[in-house]
C-alpha cells in the first residue's frame, strides 16, 4: 500500500502538488462555494495573508494549506487561517476523496499540532457549514467530524446563535450571487462557550468577514464595501440584548 502523508504546502518539495490540489478542489468543492484554487495556492506559498485591519493596526492571519499525500497522489487537503492576536482558527476548506478512510481526521491532528501551542486557552476554533447541517447528509458527516474532534481535544462545541450567510467569493461578482446560508460552529472551552453572546459571535463574525473573506479574496475597495453591507445587514438581523448570554 502506497505510505498516506500530510504535509503543509509552500516549499518547493510540496509545490509539485499544485495542479493536483486544483484538480480535487474543484472536484469536491460545490462551485457555488468555491473560490478560484491558485488564490489559495499563493497564500499557502506565502505562509501569511496580506497586513490589514480596519482599524489601523495589521493583525497577521497564518494561511495554511495541508494536503494530504498517498505515494504521490494528492487524497485531501485543509485549508486554515491562524490569528494569534484574536486568538482564533478557521477551518476554510476541507476535502478528502471518500475512500481515504481517516485522511480527514489525519489533517486536522497535523494542523492541530502546528497551531494549537500558538494559541492562548480559551481560543475559538471555528468552521462554516453550508447547506445547513439540517438540510445536507455531507453537512451533517462535517459537522460530525468538527465535534467529534474538537470533544477528544476536550473542546465543548455550538452552532451560533444567529442567522448566517457564507459571502460571496466571486472577485468580480459584486451582486451576491453566490451568499449562502450556513451554519457557524464555534469548538471552544466549555465554560468560554457558555459565557458567549450573540454580540460575542457577532464579533467572531466580524473577524471572519474582515480577516478572512477580505484577506483571501483581496483587500479591494468594492469587495470591501459589500462585504461591510453584508455585516451590517446580518448585525441588524441578530441585534439582541448584548447581555444575555446564550444558552444554547
Amino acid at each position: 500500500m502506497n505510505e498516506q502523508r500530510v504535509v503543509r504546502y509552500g516549499d518547493r518539495a510540496t509545490r509539485q502538488y499544485a495542479d493536483q490540489f486544483c484538480e480535487l478542489f474543484r472536484r469536491l468543492i460545490p462551485a457555488n462555494q468555491q473560490m478560484s484554487p491558485t488564490i489559495i495556492l499563493g497564500h499557502a506559498a506565502d505562509r501569511r495573508l496580506a497586513d490589514f485591519s480596519r482599524e489601523g493596526d495589521p493583525q497577521p492571519i497564518d494561511y495554511s494549506l495541508y494536503l494530504a499525500v498517498q505515494g504521490d497522489r494528492v487524497v485531501g487537503f485543509l485549508n486554515l487561517l491562524t490569528s494569534v492576536d484574536r486568538n482564533y482558527a478557521l477551518i476554510d476548506y476541507l476535502g478528502a476523496l471518500p475512500s481515504t478512510g481517516s485522511v480527514s481526521w489525519e489533517m486536522l491532528e497535523t494542523a492541530w499540532h502546528d497551531h494549537a501551542k500558538t494559541l492562548k486557552s480559551p481560543f475559538m476554533l471555528m468552521f462554516e457549514i453550508a447547506p445547513p447541517v439540517a438540510e445536507s447528509a455531507r453537512s451533517r458527516a462535517k459537522a460530525r467530524l468538527f465535534t467529534e474532534y474538537a470533544r477528544m481535544r476536550g473542546l465543548a462545541t455550538r452552532k451560533a446563535p444567529i442567522d448566517y450567510v457564507q459571502p460571496d467569493m466571486d472577485y468580480k461578482a459584486m451582486e451576491g450571487t453566490t451568499e449562502l446560508p450556513a451554519d457557524l460552529y464555534i469548538a471552544s472551552n466549555p465554560d468560554a462557550l457558555a459565557a458567549m453572546t450573540k454580540l460575542s459571535y457577532l464579533r467572531l463574525v466580524e473577524s471572519i468577514y474582515f480577516d478572512g473573506y477580505v484577506r483571501t479574496v483581496g483587500i479591494d475597495e468594492d469587495y470591501m464595501r459589500y462585504i461591510s453591507r453584508l455585516y451590517e445587514k446580518l448585525r441588524a438581523s441578530n441585534e439582541d440584548d448584548p447581555s444575555t448570554s446564550n444558552s444554547g
